[in-house]
């Protein structure tokens, strides 16, 4: 197997392990950003939203398996270009349930779910759902009615 068709399965290994380790916040604004992180990432469909975070680690793995490809020169050229290719890594085969699951049972997410229900009330659905909260459509409703 060559360097270039094994990047990026390892860059996906990679961006799961990176993934994994931050699955469990513990605070209400950890929380946020890491959902946050998730849209991107579903948005962008590749790997560019945490490339920075994960490319010294995939270009470690790489080139521990490659070196010899490159002449031993990690300034090689090609080399470098691959590993700048990462951004480019597509996410469209990726499985981001499992993070979504343990985003969804941290203990950032049940604090800004309490902050959420003290606030402005929640919906019944996932915390990933696109659905409006019960009172702000409630609210929403009341401003029509009242226009």
């Amino acid at each position: 197997m060559s360097a270039s068709s094994k990047f990026p399965r390892l860059s996906k290994e990679c961006a799961l392990n990176y993934l994994n380790a931050l699955a469990s916040p513990k605070t209400p604004e950890d929380f946020c950003q890491l959902k946050k992180l998730l849209s991107d990432l579903k948005k962008d469909k590749t790997l560019e939203p945490i490339w920075e975070n994960i490319k010294s680690e995939v270009s470690k793995l790489l080139w521990d398996e490659f070196s010899e490809a490159y002449s031993n020169n990690p300034n090689h050229r090609n080399y470098l270009n691959l590993i700048e290719s990462g951004i480019y890594v597509s996410l469209t085969d990726l499985d981001l349930s499992t993070f979504e699951k343990a985003l969804e049972a941290s203990p950032g997410c049940k604090a800004y779910l309490n902050d959420q229900e003290q606030n402005i009330g929640i919906t019944q659905h996932s915390i990933f759902s696109q659905e409006k909260p019960i009172e702000e459509v409630s609210h929403q409703s009341n401003i029509r009615n009242v226009v």
